[in-house]
Protein backbone atom coordinates (compact mmCIF):
# COMPACT_ATOMS: atom_id res chain seq x y z
CA UNK A 1 0.00 0.00 0.00
CA UNK A 2 2.39 2.38 0.57
CA UNK A 3 4.40 1.81 -2.85
CA UNK A 4 0.95 2.85 -4.67
CA UNK A 5 0.35 6.00 -2.35
CA UNK A 6 4.15 6.57 -3.00
CA UNK A 7 3.56 6.06 -7.31
CA UNK A 8 0.58 7.67 -7.44
CA UNK A 9 0.91 10.98 -5.46
CA UNK A 10 3.18 12.97 -8.20
CA UNK A 11 0.28 11.89 -11.23
CA UNK A 12 -2.12 13.22 -8.48
CA UNK A 13 -0.47 16.61 -8.69
CA UNK A 14 0.56 16.62 -12.51
CA UNK A 15 -2.85 15.86 -14.22
CA UNK A 16 -4.41 18.92 -12.99
CA UNK A 17 -1.70 20.67 -14.29
CA UNK A 18 -1.47 19.23 -17.65
CA UNK A 19 -5.11 19.74 -18.02
CA UNK A 20 -4.70 23.46 -17.15
CA UNK A 21 -1.92 23.99 -19.38
CA UNK A 22 -4.01 22.19 -22.70
CA UNK A 23 -6.68 24.44 -21.79
CA UNK A 24 -4.81 27.01 -22.10
CA UNK A 25 -3.50 26.24 -25.09
CA UNK A 26 -6.83 25.82 -26.51
CA UNK A 27 -7.45 29.27 -25.78
CA UNK A 28 -4.79 30.28 -27.26
CA UNK A 29 -5.57 29.19 -30.20
CA UNK A 30 -8.89 30.60 -30.55
CA UNK A 31 -8.79 33.99 -32.33
CA UNK A 32 -10.47 35.87 -29.38
CA UNK A 33 -9.50 34.60 -25.57
CA UNK A 34 -11.26 35.45 -22.37
CA UNK A 35 -7.96 36.73 -21.04
CA UNK A 36 -7.31 38.98 -23.63
CA UNK A 37 -10.82 40.55 -23.82
CA UNK A 38 -10.20 43.24 -21.85
CA UNK A 39 -6.91 43.66 -22.78
CA UNK A 40 -8.08 43.69 -26.43
CA UNK A 41 -10.01 46.97 -25.80
CA UNK A 42 -7.55 48.41 -23.98
CA UNK A 43 -5.15 48.39 -26.53
CA UNK A 44 -7.66 49.84 -28.87
CA UNK A 45 -8.43 52.63 -26.55
CA UNK A 46 -4.92 53.68 -26.33
CA UNK A 47 -4.13 53.05 -30.07
CA UNK A 48 -7.34 55.77 -30.48
CA UNK A 49 -5.98 57.82 -27.37
CA UNK A 50 -2.37 58.17 -28.88
CA UNK A 51 -3.51 59.66 -32.24
CA UNK A 52 -6.03 62.12 -30.77
CA UNK A 53 -5.79 65.66 -31.80
CA UNK A 54 -3.17 67.54 -29.38
CA UNK A 55 -3.89 69.82 -26.98
CA UNK A 56 -2.52 72.70 -27.74
CA UNK A 57 -1.30 75.08 -24.68
CA UNK A 58 -1.13 78.83 -24.59
CA UNK A 59 0.40 80.63 -22.04
CA UNK A 60 -1.17 84.26 -20.86
CA UNK A 61 -1.50 86.73 -18.43
CA UNK A 62 -4.47 87.38 -16.66
CA UNK A 63 -4.44 90.90 -16.73
CA UNK A 64 -4.07 91.49 -20.34
CA UNK A 65 -6.23 90.81 -23.48
CA UNK A 66 -5.58 87.69 -25.19
CA UNK A 67 -6.31 86.30 -28.41
CA UNK A 68 -5.19 82.43 -29.18
CA UNK A 69 -6.12 80.93 -32.67
CA UNK A 70 -5.46 77.08 -33.36
CA UNK A 71 -3.84 75.19 -36.11
CA UNK A 72 -6.87 74.52 -37.75
CA UNK A 73 -8.11 77.85 -37.64
CA UNK A 74 -10.45 78.58 -34.57
CA UNK A 75 -10.08 81.92 -32.89
CA UNK A 76 -10.98 82.70 -29.12
CA UNK A 77 -10.90 86.26 -28.06
CA UNK A 78 -10.34 86.45 -24.19
CA UNK A 79 -10.88 89.62 -22.14
CA UNK A 80 -8.90 91.15 -19.33
CA UNK A 81 -9.14 89.81 -15.64
CA UNK A 82 -10.97 86.92 -17.34
CA UNK A 83 -11.14 84.36 -14.77
CA UNK A 84 -11.66 83.50 -10.94
CA UNK A 85 -10.10 80.74 -8.82
CA UNK A 86 -12.05 77.61 -7.36
CA UNK A 87 -12.95 80.24 -4.24
CA UNK A 88 -14.27 83.10 -7.06
CA UNK A 89 -10.55 84.83 -6.22
CA UNK A 90 -9.30 87.29 -9.13
CA UNK A 91 -6.57 85.72 -11.22
CA UNK A 92 -3.42 87.75 -11.89
CA UNK A 93 -0.38 86.68 -13.29
CA UNK A 94 0.31 83.93 -15.45
CA UNK A 95 -1.98 81.49 -16.90
CA UNK A 96 -2.31 78.41 -19.32
CA UNK A 97 -5.12 77.77 -22.00
CA UNK A 98 -5.98 74.61 -23.41
CA UNK A 99 -7.18 74.23 -27.20
CA UNK A 100 -7.97 70.86 -28.96
CA UNK A 101 -9.81 71.09 -31.93
CA UNK A 102 -11.96 68.46 -33.23
CA UNK A 103 -12.82 68.85 -37.00
CA UNK A 104 -12.29 65.63 -38.97
CA UNK A 105 -14.54 62.30 -38.69
CA UNK A 106 -10.65 60.76 -37.40
CA UNK A 107 -10.33 63.63 -34.71
CA UNK A 108 -14.23 62.21 -33.05
CA UNK A 109 -13.40 58.92 -33.15
CA UNK A 110 -9.85 58.81 -31.63
CA UNK A 111 -11.35 61.24 -28.96
CA UNK A 112 -14.40 58.91 -28.21
CA UNK A 113 -16.70 62.69 -29.13
CA UNK A 114 -19.39 60.93 -31.03
CA UNK A 115 -21.64 63.44 -32.67
CA UNK A 116 -24.71 63.10 -31.18
CA UNK A 117 -27.11 64.33 -28.55
CA UNK A 118 -30.23 62.71 -25.84
CA UNK A 119 -30.25 59.91 -28.98
CA UNK A 120 -30.34 61.41 -31.83
CA UNK A 121 -27.67 62.34 -34.30
CA UNK A 122 -25.92 65.77 -34.71
CA UNK A 123 -24.78 67.31 -38.05
CA UNK A 124 -21.27 68.55 -37.00
CA UNK A 125 -19.98 72.10 -37.60
CA UNK A 126 -16.63 71.48 -35.45
CA UNK A 127 -16.01 70.17 -31.90
CA UNK A 128 -13.39 71.33 -29.29
CA UNK A 129 -12.09 71.49 -25.64
CA UNK A 130 -10.86 74.27 -23.95
CA UNK A 131 -9.72 74.95 -20.62
CA UNK A 132 -7.82 77.26 -17.89
CA UNK A 133 -5.43 76.68 -15.66
CA UNK A 134 -2.75 78.12 -13.11
CA UNK A 135 -0.62 75.77 -11.18
CA UNK A 136 -2.14 72.89 -12.47
CA UNK A 137 -5.75 73.99 -10.73
CA UNK A 138 -8.79 75.05 -13.26
CA UNK A 139 -10.14 78.26 -13.16
CA UNK A 140 -13.46 80.09 -14.06
CA UNK A 141 -14.68 82.39 -15.99
CA UNK A 142 -15.45 85.35 -13.37
CA UNK A 143 -18.93 86.80 -13.29
CA UNK A 144 -20.01 89.26 -16.24
CA UNK A 145 -16.99 87.80 -18.08
CA UNK A 146 -17.14 85.72 -21.47
CA UNK A 147 -15.30 84.39 -24.45
CA UNK A 148 -15.72 84.99 -27.89
CA UNK A 149 -15.26 82.05 -30.59
CA UNK A 150 -14.78 81.74 -33.79
CA UNK A 151 -14.92 78.50 -35.72
CA UNK A 152 -13.67 78.10 -39.35
CA UNK A 153 -16.47 76.90 -41.76
CA UNK A 154 -16.34 76.53 -46.00
CA UNK A 155 -20.00 75.45 -46.04
CA UNK A 156 -21.85 77.99 -43.10
CA UNK A 157 -25.16 76.61 -42.32
CA UNK A 158 -27.59 79.08 -40.95
CA UNK A 159 -29.26 75.93 -38.54
CA UNK A 160 -26.19 75.52 -36.66
CA UNK A 161 -26.56 75.76 -32.91
CA UNK A 162 -24.45 75.20 -29.52
CA UNK A 163 -24.10 72.03 -27.67
CA UNK A 164 -21.96 71.37 -24.84
CA UNK A 165 -20.45 68.39 -22.83
CA UNK A 166 -22.39 66.96 -20.09
CA UNK A 167 -19.68 66.55 -17.77
CA UNK A 168 -19.25 62.94 -18.14
CA UNK A 169 -16.61 60.68 -19.47
CA UNK A 170 -16.58 57.39 -21.70
CA UNK A 171 -19.75 56.21 -22.57
CA UNK A 172 -21.39 58.53 -20.32
CA UNK A 173 -20.71 61.40 -22.22
CA UNK A 174 -23.61 63.16 -24.33
CA UNK A 175 -23.89 66.69 -25.81
CA UNK A 176 -26.47 68.93 -24.59
CA UNK A 177 -27.97 72.23 -26.26
CA UNK A 178 -26.51 75.42 -24.55
CA UNK A 179 -29.45 77.89 -24.96
CA UNK A 180 -27.80 80.72 -23.37
CA UNK A 181 -25.71 81.28 -26.58
CA UNK A 182 -26.51 81.85 -29.81
CA UNK A 183 -24.18 80.95 -33.25
CA UNK A 184 -24.21 83.67 -35.89
CA UNK A 185 -21.93 83.81 -39.19
CA UNK A 186 -18.66 86.10 -38.90
CA UNK A 187 -16.26 87.00 -41.14
CA UNK A 188 -12.43 85.80 -40.82
CA UNK A 189 -10.32 87.16 -43.36
CA UNK A 190 -7.27 84.51 -42.06
CA UNK A 191 -9.88 81.54 -43.08
CA UNK A 192 -9.38 81.08 -46.67
CA UNK A 193 -13.08 80.70 -46.99
CA UNK A 194 -13.64 84.02 -44.96
CA UNK A 195 -17.13 82.89 -43.29
CA UNK A 196 -16.98 81.26 -40.07
CA UNK A 197 -19.35 80.22 -37.01
CA UNK A 198 -19.60 82.91 -34.09
CA UNK A 199 -20.52 82.57 -30.55
CA UNK A 200 -19.81 83.37 -26.56
CA UNK A 201 -20.04 81.64 -24.00
CA UNK A 202 -20.30 82.85 -20.39
CA UNK A 203 -18.99 79.80 -18.79
CA UNK A 204 -16.38 77.56 -19.32
CA UNK A 205 -18.00 74.36 -20.69
CA UNK A 206 -14.71 72.72 -21.28
CA UNK A 207 -16.36 70.70 -24.26
CA UNK A 208 -18.12 72.50 -26.95
CA UNK A 209 -19.37 71.48 -30.69
CA UNK A 210 -21.64 73.38 -33.05
CA UNK A 211 -24.33 71.07 -34.16
CA UNK A 212 -28.07 70.75 -35.13
CA UNK A 213 -30.62 67.96 -34.47
CA UNK A 214 -30.41 65.75 -37.93
CA UNK A 215 -33.59 65.71 -39.78
CA UNK A 216 -34.05 63.94 -42.70
CA UNK A 217 -37.31 63.75 -44.47
CA UNK A 218 -36.70 59.88 -46.06
CA UNK A 219 -37.89 57.02 -44.82
CA UNK A 220 -35.76 55.19 -41.47
CA UNK A 221 -34.36 52.23 -40.96
CA UNK A 222 -32.61 49.48 -38.61
CA UNK A 223 -29.02 48.82 -39.77
CA UNK A 224 -27.27 45.60 -38.74
CA UNK A 225 -23.70 45.70 -38.99
CA UNK A 226 -22.61 42.01 -39.22
CA UNK A 227 -18.75 40.78 -37.91
CA UNK A 228 -16.75 37.91 -37.52
CA UNK A 229 -17.15 35.29 -34.92
CA UNK A 230 -15.43 36.13 -32.13
CA UNK A 231 -15.87 39.61 -32.51
CA UNK A 232 -18.12 41.63 -29.52
CA UNK A 233 -17.98 44.68 -27.18
CA UNK A 234 -15.37 43.48 -25.37
CA UNK A 235 -12.18 43.63 -28.57
CA UNK A 236 -14.49 45.63 -31.41
CA UNK A 237 -15.58 48.77 -31.91
CA UNK A 238 -17.77 49.87 -35.01
CA UNK A 239 -18.70 53.72 -36.03
CA UNK A 240 -20.86 54.51 -38.68
CA UNK A 241 -19.26 58.21 -40.49
CA UNK A 242 -22.62 60.16 -42.59
CA UNK A 243 -19.78 62.40 -44.78
CA UNK A 244 -22.99 64.87 -45.68
CA UNK A 245 -23.16 65.74 -42.11
CA UNK A 246 -19.58 65.05 -40.86
CA UNK A 247 -21.23 62.70 -38.14
CA UNK A 248 -20.40 59.80 -36.83
CA UNK A 249 -23.23 57.53 -34.74
CA UNK A 250 -22.80 55.13 -32.63
CA UNK A 251 -23.83 51.26 -32.41
CA UNK A 252 -24.69 48.92 -29.81
CA UNK A 253 -23.78 45.27 -30.07
CA UNK A 254 -26.38 42.71 -29.43
CA UNK A 255 -27.20 39.59 -30.52
CA UNK A 256 -24.19 38.82 -32.40
CA UNK A 257 -24.00 42.31 -34.04
CA UNK A 258 -23.64 45.71 -34.06
CA UNK A 259 -26.65 47.48 -34.44
CA UNK A 260 -27.72 51.35 -35.13
CA UNK A 261 -31.30 51.59 -34.12
CA UNK A 262 -33.65 53.66 -31.59
CA UNK A 263 -32.65 57.61 -32.31
CA UNK A 264 -30.31 56.87 -34.30
CA UNK A 265 -32.22 55.17 -37.05
CA UNK A 266 -30.97 56.15 -40.67
CA UNK A 267 -32.63 56.97 -43.91
CA UNK A 268 -33.13 54.78 -46.34
CA UNK A 269 -30.59 56.08 -49.47
CA UNK A 270 -28.08 58.05 -47.24
CA UNK A 271 -24.28 57.25 -48.32
CA UNK A 272 -22.30 56.16 -45.46
CA UNK A 273 -19.09 54.46 -44.83
CA UNK A 274 -18.40 51.55 -42.10
CA UNK A 275 -15.59 51.65 -39.81
CA UNK A 276 -14.75 48.42 -37.78
CA UNK A 277 -11.65 48.16 -35.17
CA UNK A 278 -11.00 44.87 -33.74
CA UNK A 279 -7.61 43.61 -31.72
CA UNK A 280 -7.07 40.10 -30.69
CA UNK A 281 -4.85 40.75 -28.08
CA UNK A 282 -1.73 40.39 -30.34
CA UNK A 283 -3.07 42.28 -33.61
CA UNK A 284 -5.01 45.17 -35.11
CA UNK A 285 -7.66 44.22 -37.61
CA UNK A 286 -9.80 47.10 -39.09
CA UNK A 287 -12.61 46.91 -41.93
CA UNK A 288 -13.50 50.52 -44.12
CA UNK A 289 -16.73 50.21 -46.55
CA UNK A 290 -18.94 52.41 -47.97
CA UNK A 291 -22.34 51.68 -48.53
CA UNK A 292 -25.87 53.41 -49.23
CA UNK A 293 -28.44 52.55 -46.84
CA UNK A 294 -31.65 50.59 -47.85
CA UNK A 295 -34.33 49.09 -45.66
CA UNK A 296 -33.30 46.98 -43.44
CA UNK A 297 -29.69 47.32 -44.26
CA UNK A 298 -27.41 44.69 -42.78
CA UNK A 299 -23.79 45.71 -43.86
CA UNK A 300 -21.36 42.41 -43.51
CA UNK A 301 -17.89 43.66 -42.31
CA UNK A 302 -14.69 42.30 -43.65
CA UNK A 303 -11.66 42.71 -41.56
CA UNK A 304 -7.56 42.80 -42.56
CA UNK A 305 -4.69 43.19 -40.39
CA UNK A 306 -3.01 46.58 -40.36
CA UNK A 307 -0.22 48.55 -38.48
CA UNK A 308 -1.38 51.08 -35.78
CA UNK A 309 0.34 53.86 -38.44
CA UNK A 310 -1.37 52.51 -41.38
CA UNK A 311 -4.82 52.31 -39.55
CA UNK A 312 -4.01 56.41 -38.62
CA UNK A 313 -3.84 57.10 -42.18
CA UNK A 314 -6.68 55.38 -43.14
CA UNK A 315 -9.05 56.69 -40.86
CA UNK A 316 -7.43 60.53 -41.44
CA UNK A 317 -8.22 59.39 -44.85
CA UNK A 318 -11.99 59.11 -44.61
Amino acid sequence: MKTIKKSWFPLLFILPLLALISSCEKDMNNKVTLSNSSNSIAQIEGFLANNAPIKQTFQLNATSYNTVRGAEGTSITIPYNAFVDANGNPVSGNFTFELQEIFSPADMIFTGKMTSSGGRTLVSGGEMYINATQGGADLQLAPGKSLDISVPSCNYDSEMDLFVGNGQDGDDFDWVPETNSVVYQCQDSINPCQTNYCFNITDLFNWINCDYFFNDPRPLTEVEIQVPAGYDQQNTQVYAYIPSINSITRTSFQNGSFWITGGYKMPVGLGVTFVGLNHDGTDLYYSIQNATIVNNHVEVLSFQKVTAAQLAILLQNL
